[in-house]
């Protein structure tokens, strides 16, 4: 395996979002959920907001949370906290993980690195200039689900612009049912970081798990063997 380039995801891989960012956002976004007519309160939200993603509802926390404090338009109440969530203003002072400016000088000095990043576009952008990280990729995607955005159109637009076969092309990120599965099903390694609140996610089947497995993400340099 001959690696060329590397694709990385942002939140919980290169930035401790759960730390910093996830609670604040999450009582933002109960919060307006609330004022638009949720029947509960921000503490009991984000508690069962917790609770229910341990249960696998991640796809559909808001939905589910809609539905659990009974809501009259459960959908309206849904979009607004999902809106809430993901189109936000980054007010908090972020900074990139332990060791990752390093550890990205020494691989942009051999390989190329692109940047693959999930969420509303503002947001993201906000976060990367605030982490004035920029000049370490030589591109940067933010994908969007809400306009039915994927990480796997992200690769393979990667693929066709700059001509890597799919082996030349780690990708690195933290969740197996986003980065890691779109990586393997375009035949690409994959090393997944193993923190953030998606830590458990289980491959589908074995053509669909990483090539690796970190516990933090400055060990990627002697795992990957880069």
């Amino acid at each position: 395996m001959t690696i060329k380039a590397l694709a990385f995801d942002l939140d919980d891989t290169l930035l401790d979002t759960s730390g910093l960012l996830v609670e604040t956002a999450y009582e933002e976004a109960c919060s307006a959920m609330i004022q638009a007519g949720l029947n509960t309160d921000i503490q009991t939200c984000t508690r069962f907001r917790k609770e229910a993603f341990k249960k696998d509802s991640k796809d559909n926390i808001f939905s589910f949370i809609a539905t659990k404090f009974g809501a009259k338009d459960k959908q309206k109440i849904a979009n607004i906290g999902y809106a809430a969530f993901y189109h936000r203003d980054v007010r908090e002072d972020l900074d990139l993980m332990p060791g990752v400016r390093d550890m990205l000088t020494l691989l942009q000095a051999n390989y190329t690195l692109y940047l693959v990043s999930s969420g509303a576009k503002s947001t993201q952008n906000q976060k990367v200039e605030i982490l004035k990280m920029a000049h370490w990729f030589e591109n940067i995607y933010f994908v969007d689900p809400a306009l039915d955005e994927t990480k796997k159109m992200a690769f393979s637009q990667i693929l066709e612009t700059y001509h890597y076969k799919p082996t030349e092309l780690l990708c690195v990120g933290n969740r197996m049912d986003d980065e890691i599965s779109a990586a393997k099903s375009l035949g690409m390694p994959a090393c997944l970081v193993n923190y953030g609140e998606y830590v458990g996610l289980k491959a589908k089947d074995k053509a669909g798990a990483p090539d690796f497995t970190i516990e933090k993400i400055t060990d990627l340099l002697s795992v990957c063997q880069l």
